[in-house]
């Protein structure tokens, strides 16, 4: 059974963990044994609490009753009593932690860390972000993915954000496949504007990507159940309660690639070539238009191939143009004839 797409089996040594590097930071506390709630393909919500292995449900003003969901599996979920954590918005209970020596090459106080500990190397997801040494004052956000084993560290891939407009920065992390690793960013401007990146370890490129208001991993069918991007609207309350009514479920892979549903932009750096657009502008609400500026800001447009059109003067602004000189020409051309002849 794989370990990574079991929501039922208790997973281990699978774990993410995350912090913002300082001098003093010499090892991460990452999860090493987890279990996920939600079962089933349909996303669940809590507040969940875990008594003696019976999962407990909050109504939000203090009481508890006994969740449909029943009992946690396995024997330690029999005797576990705890909080239950979050992991890519799914519900999920952390049995055991683990601490995971920082790498000397990670020693940047400016920087955020992410890890995920796998049986056979432990991967790291690095934020940093840097000024432009090409445009003043800008800032180009970069996400560094690496791989340690045996001790050795090894840089798979990055991409990176020439134009974060809407401050995306690293989140959490979490592998959705034995290859495929989920990387979320979440805006500190629009609560309800994130992104899913899907970075393969094993081709060692970015090969998917969806914007998001609200996201919820589906481990037992490898899914995600995702509410709509939604940011910048006067009534965004109603826009993203419609849009979560209108959630959907999508599958993640499809014959063993990423579906069609999480398809990058052309000229993304390490993108899948002849990958283009996946229409997701078409399923967002109608105020929702300004995250489609955040993918085509998103670092690497070809150079040789550029994806946006040379800008055009409207017709109508030639038009005027012309008329503007037709008549500075009919009423100089007059004055002209008189000085002449005087």
């Amino acid at each position: 059974m794989n370990i990574f797409e079991s929501s039922v089996t208790v997973l281990l040594f699978v774990a993410f963990g995350s912090l913002t590097l300082s001098a003093q930071t010499k090892s991460l506390n990452v999860p090493v044994e987890v279990q996920f709630l939600n079962r089933g393909n349909e996303p669940i919500e809590g507040p969940f609490t875990i008594r003696s292995g019976q999962i407990l449900v909050s109504d939000g003003a203090g009481n508890e009753t006994q969740s449909p969901l029943g009992r946690l599996d396995g024997s330690k979920g029999v005797m576990f009593t705890g909080t239950v954590d979050t992991i890519l918005g799914a519900p999920a209970v952390v049995f055991a932690r683990q601490e995971v020596a920082l790498p000397p090459e990670f020693n940047n106080a400016n920087s955020t860390l992410r890890a995920v500990v796998r049986p056979d190397a432990t991967l790291f997801v690095q934020e940093t972000r840097a000024l432009s040494p090409v445009i003043a004052k800008q800032v180009i956000t970069e996400f560094i993915v690496s791989q340690q084993t045996n001790g050795n560290i090894a840089e798979l891939g990055r991409f990176s954000f020439h134009e974060n407009i809407f401050n995306q920065y690293l989140s959490e992390v979490w592998p959705i496949s034995d290859a495929v690793l989920a990387i979320i960013t979440r805006s500190s401007k629009h609560s309800k504007l994130n992104t899913l990146f899907m970075f393969d370890v094993k081709a060692r490129q970015l090969v998917g990507m969806r914007e998001f208001s609200m996201l919820q991993y589906i481990p037992a069918t490898s899914s995600v159940w995702i509410v709509q991007s939604v940011a910048n609207c006067d009534n965004i309350d109603e826009v993203f309660a419609e849009a979560k009514r209108n959630a959907q479920v999508f599958q993640l892979f499809e014959s063993g690639e990423v579906s069609r549903d999480f398809q990058t932009l052309d000229g993304i750096e390490g993108a899948v070539a002849g990958k283009t657009k996946s229409g997701l502008t078409d399923t967002f609400p109608p105020c929702a238009s300004l995250p489609q500026v955040n993918r085509q800001s998103l670092n690497k447009v070809s150079e040789t191939n550029p994806s946006h059109a040379p800008s055009e003067e409207p017709t109508s602004s030639k038009l005027l143009s012309i008329i503007a000189v037709l008549i500075v020409v009919a009423l100089g051309l007059p004055w002209l004839l008189l000085k002449r002849r005087s």
